[in-house]
């Protein structure tokens, strides 16, 4: 978890921003990547975060992965959602790690449960057989459109 108070975190945000930015890129994500940017720069010095980030290193401390929440209010609910994760290889002990870290995280920010978005079936499928997810409900978009009106 890069956090305020480790130094090291300090210099790894600007990795975990370009993973994120990335991310958004290469994913066709909904989310622009230089308000995304701007967002964990913010959160990052706030002294109550409702973004936090993870990266994820291999035994060289070369970055491998990374997990990007954000915690907040929906509909009188407050919730965690794992809104972006991508690793290499990820151990289950470290995976157990980060979502004991999010539980702690949101359970002291009033939440209830942690979501999670998946870019795919098989993703979904994962993260139901090896973190105990549950299908909810099932996220579909479409772009908005306005008809032209018909002038007379």
């Amino acid at each position: 978890m890069i956090e305020q108070r480790d130094s090291l975190a300090w210099a790894m945000v600007p990795e975990l921003i370009r993973r994120v930015r990335d991310f958004c890129t290469k994913y066709d994500s909904e989310g622009d990547p230089v308000a995304v940017d701007a967002t964990i720069r913010a959160e990052f010095v706030r002294p109550t975060p409702g973004v936090v980030g993870f990266l994820h290193l291999d035994e060289l401390g070369t970055p491998i992965g990374h997990l990007l929440a954000s915690s907040g209010d929906w509909m009188g609910t407050k919730i965690v959602t794992i809104l972006q994760v991508e690793s290499a290889r990820i151990s289950a002990p470290l995976a157990d790690a980060m979502l004991d870290w999010l539980s702690r995280w949101g359970t002291k920010n009033g939440a209830k449960s942690i979501h999670c978005t998946t870019r795919n079936e098989a993703l979904a499928r994962l993260f139901s057989k090896k973190y105990g997810f549950e299908r909810g409900m099932v996220l579909m978009r479409r772009p908005i459109t306005v008809a032209q009106e018909v002038s007379q």
